[in-house]
């Protein structure tokens, strides 16, 4: 119950200034998912983002860890995923979410380097998007 309250505290305390629609999904016995949106807007006031907060952008977050046939040791995947809402027509009409940018880490470790290792991927997004301006296209 005081993970919960720790993760509604820093919710909290991220405030609105860093807000954008944010999706998660932990299938990380190690991390629930209130856990994870706590992390990711933690990390992300703390890098800076330039993410507006609108329904046609959103931040989704993935983390998938199940325990390896080595002892002590994790299988995991993480996932950040910025995506932009797309609706195109004729000749291949197409209506869906469409990823923009992606940072994904996988791999094996401890519990520890695990957790380490979604910390890095969120630190990674958070700071390769961070000065790009929504209102421009991006340099190629």
């Amino acid at each position: 119950m005081s993970k919960v309250v720790l993760a509604f505290v820093a919710l909290m305390l991220c405030g609105t200034a860093h807000a954008f629609t944010l999706v998660t999904d932990s299938d990380n016995p190690m991390m629930t998912d209130s856990e994870l949106r706590a992390m990711t807007m933690s990390i992300a006031a703390a890098v800076g983002h330039q993410i507006p907060d609108v329904p046609q952008i959103k931040v989704v977050v993935m983390s998938r860890a199940k325990s390896s046939s080595l002892k002590g040791r994790w299988l995991y995947r993480h996932r950040v995923q910025l995506t932009k809402v797309f609706d195109g027509g004729a000749p291949y009409p197409f209506q869906g979410w469409l990823p923009i940018h992606q940072v994904e880490l996988y791999g094996t470790s401890d519990a520890v380097e695990t957790k380490a290792k979604l910390e890095e991927a969120l630190r990674t997004f958070f700071q390769s998007i961070r000065n790009v301006d929504p209102a421009k296209a991006s340099p190629r």
